[in-house]
């Protein structure tokens, strides 16, 4: 059951396409009884972040090759998770009231990318991360388009602070509607035009709800 406290709309006079914020600008705060914190959301261009700690996704110029890269199976659904070297892109698309997790050990040079689905909780997720990758050095957050996000990416970050409260985060915002977000040497970027497609090998066994 959502249980917003507040969940404002108001229009925002017109920004500069390298504005941080969209022309729509909605504000979320939720309870306590669900996380351990209050975190305040704010929706940017195309989806949610942390207000005042967005970073505004750049398109990725790394390999384009179907071979080079690895794809969750499914570009509707979260649950599919991948995980290479750092110089292996990993993308999803359809992260609606989903959110993306990207784990990044520069110690190993390896990363995950894991399309985290909206229903599944904090615990599941801290499973997830001490189970698959256990040691990261740095986390990549990528909130969907639709409001039940938030409370998505809450759990990533409930579940990543069990597991390291020190390690630094970055949130993106995108800038297109249902890009392919691509996780490339430690940072997440998007495929131009690929709305709702995916690019590389589809992985057809790693699911984790």
């Amino acid at each position: 059951m959502i249980n917003l406290l507040t969940f404002k709309t108001k229009p925002i006079k017109q920004i500069p396409f390298q504005g941080m914020q969209a022309p729509v600008h909605r504000r979320i705060i939720y309870g306590t009884d669900s996380f351990d914190r209050m975190q305040d959301f704010e929706k940017y261009i195309f989806n949610y972040c942390p207000a005042d700690d967005a970073k505004r996704i750049t398109p990725y110029n790394g390999p384009v090759s179907i071979t080079a890269g690895i794809s969750t199976e499914d570009p509707d659904l979260g649950g599919g998770w991948l995980k290479a070297d750092i110089n292996t892109p990993l993308s999803t698309t359809g992260v609606r009231t989903c959110a993306v997790l990207n784990l990044v050990d520069e110690d190993t040079n390896t990363h995950t990318l894991y399309h985290v689905y909206h229903e599944t909780d904090s615990e599941s997720i801290k499973e997830f991360i001490t189970t698959e990758f256990p040691h990261f050095t740095h986390v990549n957050i990528v909130g969907g388009d639709q409001y039940q996000t938030v409370y998505t990416m809450s759990r990533i970050i409930e579940a990543v602070n069990d597991v390291d409260p020190d390690v630094e985060k970055t949130f993106y915002y995108t800038v297109t509607d249902n890009p392919e977000l691509v996780a490339y040497k430690g940072d997440m970027y998007y495929m131009k035009g690929k709305s709702g497609k995916l690019s590389f090998v589809r992985n057809t066994e790693n699911y984790w709800y």
